[in-house]
């Protein structure tokens, strides 16, 4: 079974429950979005950048201790504006902290305003409890997208941004940062973060 396919299947399981108001409606809508996922998941790879799949806010906390044990990185975060932000500080496993990036960049957990299936992109803004522009300054970046905040392109975010106050900066990331110089080998890190990791909250199409 493909990964795609796996989706799918899961998002039909989810839909079908009793509690739904209708699962022969909330198919294709679940299937558009695994579409999309499996898009995005795939141009996140193309970038160099990684991703995981959680069903619910709660379960946030796991995944990014998992990454970062996996990347063998300390378990300390600095927590920015985030769908999961009161998770990750009641969380046990992490040591969230407030002191700004140090000096070897440490990891950054932020939410966004927006993911680009077709781009593999995340979408920052900069709001009253986040600067953007941290996320150039952090070694590690984890973006915590929620599901109905994965678009399908580049075409679908300007009127999302037209229908809000529109923030001083936008920035579009595309996997780590790397060097573009000619003639020299490229390398990640170079300008910015060395690895970004996306995190998507599946509900209500994954329970």
């Amino acid at each position: 079974m493909s990964a795609r396919e796996d989706i799918l299947a899961r998002l039909s399981r989810a839909t079908a429950a009793p509690d739904r108001p209708s699962a022969a409606s909330a198919e294709p809508v679940a299937g558009a979005w695994a579409t999309r996922l499996a898009r995005f998941a795939a141009s996140l790879q193309s970038a160099s950048a990684t991703h995981a799949v959680v069903a619910t806010p709660a379960a946030v906390p796991g995944a990014v201790a998992a990454y970062l044990a996996g990347q063998f990185l300390p378990l300390r975060i600095q927590v920015g504006e985030s769908p999961a932000a009161a998770e990750l500080r009641g969380s046990g496993e992490l040591a969230c902290h407030d002191d700004g990036l140090a000096g070897d960049g440490g990891v950054l957990v932020t939410g966004c305003l927006a993911a680009l299936a077709e781009e593999g992109v995340v979408v920052l803004a900069s709001g009253p409890r986040q600067a953007a522009g941290d996320a150039f300054l952090a070694a590690t970046h984890i973006v915590i997208v929620e599901s109905g905040q994965l678009l399908d392109g580049l075409d679908a975010l300007w009127p999302l941004l037209r229908r809000r106050r529109l923030p001083r900066s936008v920035h579009l990331i595309r996997g780590p940062s790397r060097t573009a110089d000619l003639g020299v080998p490229s390398r990640l890190g170079a300008h910015g973060p060395l690895r970004v990791h996306v995190i998507l909250i599946a509900s209500p199409y994954v329970q």
